[in-house]
């Protein structure tokens, strides 16, 4: 699959703590919908995929992020 096929792609560093989301725009051009080291990310792609970009920087916390996702 090519870039160019994706209606959006992420980007996470985790050497500096951050991430963004670009969702392909109707002109066919890449906006940031999501840029920095803190909030919710909310997939635009996959309905109803979120998740907090503190969750990219700690420790697993497996428990904690299955409740808040409503799984358990």
């Amino acid at each position: 699959m090519s870039l160019e096929s994706c209606a959006e792609y992420w980007l996470i560093d985790p050497q500096v703590r951050w991430a963004a989301i670009y969702n392909l725009d109707a002109e066919g051009r890449y906006r940031p919908s999501f840029t920095g080291t803190q909030g919710v990310f909310r997939s635009e792609a996959i309905k109803g995929l979120w998740l907090r970009a503190e969750w990219l920087w700690q420790p697993p916390r497996v428990a904690q992020v299955l409740r808040e996702l409503q799984l358990i």
